[in-house]
């Protein structure tokens, strides 16, 4: 019965603070309220938030986005900058056909393979680099350079005017480059967006939002 009765009041409250401060305020107390709860609790109530805001949000966006991106002024190339090093292959083609599927089509994916050693990995690569997705730059380095230098690597082979960085076993929901540039063209001169992360369990659950 407690539990039900938080979820009752949170629910309540969350609409009243849609009401008068929108979905980013209703994001931002709804990640202190669920910090305040017990984990089995606060797993429970995260499934609840999202079925009842979140999905709702993004359906509603999925209707009306074509006529939007149309109508967007600033059409940026957003540069994905992703180092690889010996990732498990099934992961890293989850992770690029994460950015396959984005509702905005006007990016590139710059990948630097570091050196792996693993040739699944790099086998994954070659096959990826075949398919010719111009959007799709591989590079192979020769050596293992660590995270930083592989990640300026795939920088030096970008074109885009804003960068994203992504690490091989990264998804991005299909809205995420929607999202951005939406925001680009409502407020002009931003030089750095940031943006909500999850966790993903092995069942694929999101278990650990971060507003």
């Amino acid at each position: 019965m407690k539990l039900l009765n938080q979820i009752q009041y949170y629910f309540n409250k969350s609409l009243k603070v849609l009401k008068n401060e929108g979905f980013i305020g209703l994001l931002k107390k709804s990640c202190r309220k669920i910090n305040d709860l017990g984990e089995s609790d606060q797993n429970f109530l995260y499934k609840e938030w999202i079925n009842k805001f979140e999905i709702p949000y993004l359906e509603k966006e999925r209707e009306k986005k074509d006529r939007i991106i149309k109508g967007f002024k600033n059409k940026p190339i957003i540069s994905i900058l992703m180092p690889v090093y010996n990732v498990d292959p099934k992961i890293l083609e989850a992770a690029v056909n994460s950015i396959k599927s984005q509702w905005y089509k006007n990016w590139e994916l710059c990948m630097h393979d570091d050196g792996s050693t693993k040739q699944e990995t790099l086998d994954y690569l070659k096959t990826l680099n075949s398919k010719r997705d111009s959007r799709i730059k591989i590079r192979l380095g020769e050596k293992n350079q660590n995270i930083s230098l592989a990640t300026n690597s795939a920088f030096n082979n970008s074109l885009g005017e804003y960068i994203m960085l992504m690490d091989n076993d990264d998804l991005i929901y299909p809205h995420s480059l929607y999202e951005i540039v939406k925001l680009i063209n409502k407020r002009s001169g931003l030089d750095v967006i940031y943006f909500d992360e999850d966790k993903l369990d092995k069942f694929e659950n999101r278990i650990e939002p971060f507003f």
